[in-house]
C-alpha cells in the first residue's frame, strides 16, 4: 500500500490505508462554493452532532413525507434539464421537512448563522440515511410534475448520522464527500435558476443564445456530479436500511463520471481498481485513471499519483516523479500532500533529507487546520529540528493538534504539563490531556495515566481506577503496565 503518514510520522496500518486513499480525494472539492463546511467549521459541526439528544428506538416511529412540484421549462431546457430542476427542488423541500423533526431531536446551540450552516449540512447527511421514491413524473414539453414520497423514522436517521459521526477518523471525509457532492448538486441548481431568469429578461439574441449554452453546461454538470453522488451513497452504503456498501454500484457510476471527465470520479474509480472494489484489482488502470485526473490540475489525484510512483504500484517505481507530483499537489494546496511531503523532508524517504523544508510543510499543512501537521509541528519545535527550539510554540501547536483530536499531540501536552515545560507545572490538566489520549486507545497514555490515579496526582488516588487503566495498556502489551499490576497484586 501507500505510505501514508498519521500522528508524529508513524506509519498507517495496511488494513485501513485502502479506505484512506479511497476517501482522500474529495478534500479539495469545490472549496469556492463550501466554505462554509471546511476546516475548523466542519470539525466543530460533526462535534455538534455528537452531542445530539437521540430518542430510544422503542419510541421509533416511522413517517411518509410526500411532495409535488411542477417546474415550468424555459426556452433553454430540455425533458433532462426540466426533470433536474423539478427533483432537485422536490428533493430540497422533503429534507427540509424531515429535517425540522431531526432538528428538534438535536442540541444545536450555535447562532444565527451558525445554525442555518448546520441545517444544511444535517439535511445533505440525512440524504445518505433515506430512499426517495418517484410516485409520479409527466412531461409535457412545457413542464415537468413530480411528486415523490420519502420514507424515514426521523429517530433513526438522527441516531445513523450520529453514528456515523463518531465512527473513526478515516470516515470523517467520506462524511464530507456526501456533504460537499449535496451542496454542490444545490448550488448547479441554483446557478441554472439564475440563467433561466436571466433568459427571460435578456435583450439581444445574442445574449440569449449565451445565456442558453451556459445553461445548457450546468444541465451537463448537473448530470456528471449527479452521477458522482450516487457512487458515494453507494460506497458509503445505506446506513438507515442497515445495508453495507455496494461497491459494484459505486464502480459503475463512478466510472459513468469517469469517462465524462470528472476529475474526482477518475480519481474514485482508480481507487476502486487499486483497492479491487466492485473489480478485479488493477494497479496499472488504477494509475491511468489517476494519471487522467491529475493532467485536469486535480491535486488529489496527483497527491495519489505521487504515491504510485513511491511505491511503484501500476507503474515503474521513480522517486523524481514521485517528489514533482507530490510537490505540485502541495503547492496547489492540498493539505495531505503537504503533511506526506513534510513527512519525506523529515525521514528523508525518496528525497534528500532536509528539517527546514519539512518544518515549511508541516506548517502550510497545520495553518489548514489539519490536526496531525499540527501535532509533528509541535514536536519539531521541540525537538528544534530545521528550527530554533521553542517549548512555548510547541504548547500552542500541541494545544491546536489536542483540540483537533490528535492522540499523539494530546499525549505530548500532558507531558507539557506534567513537567511544566512551556507552561506552569499543573498534574490536573496532565491527567486530563493523558485520559484524552487514553480513551483513543494509546497505550502510553493508559499507563501514564494509572501511575497518576495511583499516586493520586491531579486526580483523587484510586487504585481500581490505577488497575484500570494498567490493564487497558498491559492487554496491547505494554511492560510497564503489566509490570504495574503485578505490583498492585502484591501489595
Amino acid at each position: 500500500m501507500y505510505p501514508l503518514y498519521i500522528g508524529d510520522i508513524h506509519p498507517i496500518p495496511q488494513r485501513q490505508q485502502h479506505l484512506l486513499i479511497h476517501i482522500m480525494i474529495f478534500k479539495l472539492i469545490l472549496d469556492e462554493s463550501l466554505e462554509c463546511i471546511e476546516g475548523t467549521h466542519l470539525n466543530k459541526f460533526l462535534i455538534m452532532i455528537c452531542m445530539f439528544v437521540v430518542a430510544t428506538a422503542a419510541q421509533a416511529e416511522m413517517r411518509d413525507f410526500v411532495r409535488e412540484y411542477t417546474y415550468v421549462a424555459g426556452d433553454a431546457d430540455s425533458r433532462i434539464s426540466s426533470r433536474q430542476m423539478a427533483m432537485q427542488e422536490v428533493k430540497t423541500e422533503l429534507l427540509e421537512e424531515i429535517g425540522t423533526h431531526i432538528y428538534s431531536r438535536m442540541d444545536i446551540t450555535e447562532d444565527a448563522g451558525g445554525v442555518k450552516t448546520a441545517k444544511r449540512e444535517v439535511r445533505a447527511l440525512t440524504s445518505g440515511f433515506v430512499r426517495l421514491e418517484v410516485l409520479k413524473e409527466v412531461w409535457d414539453g412545457y413542464t415537468f410534475y413530480l411528486k415523490a414520497r420519502l420514507s424515514a423514522d426521523p429517530d433513526e436517521v438522527v441516531m445513523g448520522i450520529k453514528k456515523l459521526a463518531i465512527q473513526e477518523n478515516e470516515n470523517a471525509d467520506l462524511r464530507g464527500q456526501l456533504i460537499k457532492v449535496n451542496l454542490e448538486l444545490e448550488r448547479i441548481s441554483g446557478e441554472m435558476l439564475t440563467l433561466k431568469k436571466a433568459m427571460a429578461v435578456s435583450k439581444t439574441e445574442i445574449e440569449s443564445k449565451e445565456l442558453a449554452n451556459r445553461f445548457t453546461e450546468k444541465s451537463k454538470e448537473y448530470s456528471v456530479v449527479e452521477l458522482l453522488y450516487k457512487g458515494v451513497k453507494s460506497y458509503l452504503g445505506n446506513g438507515y436500511a442497515g445495508t453495507g456498501p455496494d461497491y459494484p454500484a459505486a464502480f459503475k457510476w463512478y466510472r459513468e463520471a469517469a469517462n465524462r471527465g470528472h476529475p474526482e470520479a477518475q480519481l474514485l474509480l482508480g481507487s476502486m481498481y487499486g483497492n479491487g472494489e466492485g473489480v478485479e484489482q488493477d494497479y496499472k488502470k488504477a494509475f491511468e485513471w489517476y494519471l487522467k485526473g491529475a493532467l485536469q490540475g486535480h491535486d488529489a489525484s496527483m497527491f495519489v499519483l505521487a504515491l504510485a510512483y513511491t511505491k511503484g504500484l501500476g507503474v515503474k517505481q521513480d522517486d523524481l516523479l514521485a517528489e514533482a507530483w507530490i510537490i505540485k499537489a502541495a503547492k496547489l494546496g492540498n493539505h495531505m500532500a503537504q503533511y506526506n511531503l513534510a513527512g519525506m523532508y523529515r525521514t528523508g524517504e525518496g528525497v534528500a533529507q532536509d528539517f527546514k523544508k519539512a518544518v515549511k510543510w508541516y506548517t502550510a499543512a497545520a495553518d489548514q487546520g489539519s490536526a496531525r501537521a499540527q501535532g509533528a509541528l509541535a514536536i519539531m519545535y521541540g525537538t528544534g529540528d530545521g528550527v530554533e527550539q521553542d517549548y512555548q510554540k510547541t504548547l500552542i501547536w500541541n494545544i491546536k493538534a489536542a483540540y483537533g483530536g490528535n492522540e499523539t499531540a494530546q499525549f505530548n501536552l500532558a507531558i507539557m504539563y506534567g513537567a511544566g515545560l512551556g507552561t506552569d507545572k499543573s498534574m490536573m490538566m496532565a491527567a486530563y490531556w493523558f485520559e484524552k489520549a487514553a480513551n483513543q486507545g494509546d497505550m502510553e497514555a493508559q499507563y501514564h495515566l494509572g501511575v497518576l490515579y495511583f499516586d493520586g496526582a491531579g486526580v483523587e488516588q484510586d487504585d481500581s481506577l490505577a488497575e484500570y487503566w494498567y490493564r487497558k495498556a498491559a492487554a496491547q502489551g505494554h511492560e510497564k503496565s503489566i509490570y504495574a499490576l503485578e505490583v498492585l497484586d502484591n501489595l
